[in-house]
């Protein structure tokens, strides 16, 4: 005996089949989610362990400025140029201070770039150009003034 073709299933049959195969989609987006996690999480220790071994500051900032998008990569650009001022190496370091600058407005290491390069542009002999950098350390750090409560 063939089941009749205009036959429907019971509405509760419906739900269950639903029901089920919104859970199967949950769970199967559920775990691309934490397989896509982990590869990432796994990707970036790669890229940690390549800044770690770099032996030149160069290479170390090209790791960085490959990595722009990640929060790590500002720390690393800044922490590049600071070693690049102790050397001794002021112009090098001096573009190092000023890409961080460009890549990363509003960054909280941001009065710190502008030390950096500050004091970069002052040991070579550009005073005024420091003195404006400095300038806006001190603008960005003012705080404003609080409106009195009203009466």
């Amino acid at each position: 005996m063939n089941p009749s073709p205009n036959r429907k299933p019971p509405s509760g049959t419906l739900f269950f089949i639903g029901t089920v195969s919104l859970f199967l989609l949950l769970s199967l987006g559920l775990l691309g989610y934490k397989l896509a996690m982990e590869h990432s999480k796994a990707q970036w220790e790669k890229v940690i362990l390549s800044y770690q071994s770099a032996k030149t500051n160069e290479e170390k900032l090209k790791i960085a400025k490959a990595h722009l998008s990640n929060k790590q990569a500002a720390v690393w650009i800044l922490q590049i140029a600071g070693s690049l001022y102790e050397k001794g190496a002021i112009s090098e370091a001096l573009s190092t201070f000023q890409f961080f600058l460009e890549h990363f407005p509003g960054h909280p290491l941001e009065a710190g770039a502008m030390l950096g390069a500050g004091e970069c542009l002052e040991s070579q002999g550009k005073t005024q150009e420091a003195l404006l950098l400095y300038q806006r350390i001190l603008e960005k750090k003012t705080p404003r003034p609080i409106d009195p409560l009203p009466p």
